[in-house]
């Protein structure tokens, strides 16, 4: 029987990439090119025929690449790995990276050439090339950035590939989330030869125009400008929260994680493991996000979903506003519950008040509204309990909760169940004493807040043998100048480095809120003004202080960190004026929390000891930590 060819071509795609300022009429490397004739073959068919049609998706100008995003920030074991298994499954042409792929923030080669050696056994299994792109735990220092460059070479480089550029940027140009004004000229530069190109993809770690101090917006800028006349796509990283926006009616993506630190509380979050998976077309590319363990389209966060979740979650029933004892007593409080609604769309909320031991609740246990656009509801819960309770952080009740509402391309369904808590506030007095910051703390009358059981313990918890392996001691206290810190560390074994970052051996890290009280509940990973000052007495035996990419501390912030015979000390003062600048005027009170990272010589890695429950967790209690003038 004759048979009919409905298709037939053929095509050669090949790859050509470009580093730094090589000049982009000589290739850097070339890739294997492809050669492929496709063809179908079927009888003649006379009536109906048992498919759709046979309009193939075969065309020789399309392709499709994944994107791994951050790999580190507290990686949790295995998930890399099983995304490379699953790439190989998918067979994408070529994997593409954002960032963010060892630990790194240390100054040690050895550490740096076993994480890089780890990560390059993990990408060498791939059966298709992959492109490298530094984060801020890959360069934040010159030694790292030297090992990148004797491994890698260039961390900003460019190639074409099926008429399509692909311009891969270095934010940690200099310093961390920056790109310089040589490296702007250089992205001129490519633009400039390669005009003609079909589409442009822009691949960068610091999602630079979404931050809201105005310098590193400002470094965005020119170039986007040297973007806008063209078609182009830009996928970055870092925040570890997938949103998709649009400027200037371009899609810019900020991935998730691909195995990075993460609270994994789902899509309307943006906290999931995932690949993005990009097919190229004549019209444009088409994403989709592969996760882990499901396929979702590219609007699975769109930047009206994440401005009504920063909404929702700063909302009373998400975290509820706590209880704020002045006294380590309570017997009857009334407590407003406030709903916001900040969208333009009704939202619908149930929920469900359920009193803990000893707790009585008058009024409804239950509640059912739909709460008009832009408008606010309030509810009133009174809690009684039948003798005092002494208790710092007592949960009074839970809350079983669910809200739903229409957008007009999006539906937000949600469900979860949240906390009111009681808090103990601690006082902070001035002081008179003119404090001379040398790690020596006998000036300091006594170290009050006691942590010998952490309430809790991260990262590595099983690297913590308790309170005869690690313990501290502090206190705080202000004048007119500063914010002060004192801490004291016992520790039966200290592992101290120059040059490694704190949270990656025995070190100290304190956070301050300064933020109005109702903003403090949430912590959010954009935030440049909770301040951050980690640091360990390592890095106190050399003639000058590294300043670790991971801080974020004002100008002016002083501090010092010495070993001793049983462990070590810091001593840590903040401008006071910058507290102000903060909470929006004179500062009535701020929350607080220390860590103490503790490492030994074994192999159980780094414990992370909080004082509170860590912000930046689900554990997180709001209100907690919590300091009163």
């Amino acid at each position: 029987m004759k048979k009919l060819i409905l298709l037939s071509f053929l095509f050669t795609t090949s790859i050509f990439a470009h580093e730094g300022n090589h000049d982009p009429v000589q290739p850097a490397f070339e890739l294997d090119q492809k050669e492929t004739t496709a063809t179908l073959e079927v009888d003649p068919v006379d009536g109906p025929a048992p498919w759709t049609n046979l309009e193939f998706k075969n065309n020789p100008r399309a392709f499709q690449f994944a994107i791994v995003s951050d790999r580190t920030g507290g990686h949790r074991q295995g998930v890399f790995q099983e995304a490379m298994g699953k790439l190989n499954l998918l067979q994408p042409e070529f994997v593409m990276s954002v960032g963010d792929l060892i630990e790194g923030y240390t100054e040690d080669e050895e550490i740096l050439n076993n994480e890089w050696n780890e990560f390059t056994g993990f990408v060498e299994k791939l059966d298709m090339p992959f492109f490298y792109l530094p984060g801020n735990h890959d360069i934040t220092n010159p030694v790292m950035a030297r090992v990148w460059k004797e491994r890698f070479g260039k961390a900003n480089y460019h190639f074409l590939y099926n008429n399509v550029l692909f311009l891969c940027l270095n934010s940690m140009d200099g310093n961390t989330h920056q790109i310089l004004q040589p490296q702007v000229e250089w992205i001129k530069e490519v633009l400039a030869e390669n005009q003609e190109v079909h589409w442009t993809f822009v691949f960068v770690h610091s999602p630079l125009w979404d931050y809201r101090e105005g310098e590193r917006k400002a470094m965005w800028d020119p170039i986007e400008e040297a973007l806008e006349n063209r078609k182009y796509t830009v996928f970055a990283g870092h925040f570890h929260s997938y949103v998709k926006i649009t400027r200037n009616d371009h899609r810019y993506f900020t991935l998730a994680t691909t195995g990075g630190g993460s609270p994994l509380r789902g899509p309307s979050f943006g906290e999931f493991d995932h690949v993005a998976w990009v097919t190229m077309t004549d019209s444009g590319p088409i994403i989709a996000n592969l996760m882990l363990d499901g396929i979702w389209d590219e609007n699975v966060r769109t930047e009206d979903i994440r401005t009504s979740m920063d909404g929702f979650v700063s909302n009373g029933i998400y975290y509820p506003d706590p209880v704020l004892l002045t006294s380590p007593k309570f017997e009857r409080v009334t407590k407003e519950i406030i709903l916001r609604n900040d969208m333009d769309v009704p939202t619908h909320y149930t929920a469900k008040f359920i009193p803990k031991e000893h707790i009585q609740l008058e009024g409804e246990e239950n509640i059912s509204l739909t709460i008009p656009p832009n408008s606010v509801h309030s509810i009133s819960l009174t809690l009684n309990t039948p003798s005092e309770i002494v208790r710092d952080n007592l949960k009074l009740l839970e809350i079983e909760w669910s809200a739903n509402a229409q957008l007009p391309n999006d539906i937000i369904d949600l469900k979860g169940t949240s906390a009111l808590y009681a808090v103990q506030t601690h006082q902070i007095k001035p002081t008179k004493i003119e404090f001379i910051l040398d790690g020596l703390i006998h000036e300091w009358p006594e170290l009050p807040f006691k942590v010998t059981q952490p309430k809790q313990i991260l990262k590595d918890p099983e690297g913590w043998k308790g309170e005869d392996d690690s313990r501290y001691h502090f206190a705080v206290t202000y004048d007119t100048d500063y914010f002060y810190c004192a801490i004291e560390v016992i520790d039966d074994e200290m592992v101290a480095i120059p040059g490694i970052a704190p949270w990656e051996q025995d070190g100290i890290e304190l956070r301050l809120d300064a933020r109005k009280p109702r903003e403090r509940n949430v912590y959010n990973r954009s935030r440049d003004d909770i301040i951050l000052v980690a640091i360990s007495p390592g890095d106190f035996s050399k003639s000058s202080i590294p300043v670790h990419p991971g801080n974020n501390f004002p100008e002016g912030t002083k501090f010092v960190c010495l070993p001793n015979e049983s462990g070590y000390t810091a001593e840590i003062a903040i401008p006071i004026n910058t507290i102000k600048t903060i909470a929006g005027g004179d500062w009535k009170n701020i929350r607080l929390n220390v860590q103490i990272d503790d490492t030994d010589n074994d192999d159980l890695g780094t414990a992370q000891l909080n004082w509170q429950e860590d912000w930046r967790t689900t554990e997180n209690i709001p209100g907690s930590g919590t300091f009163v003038k």
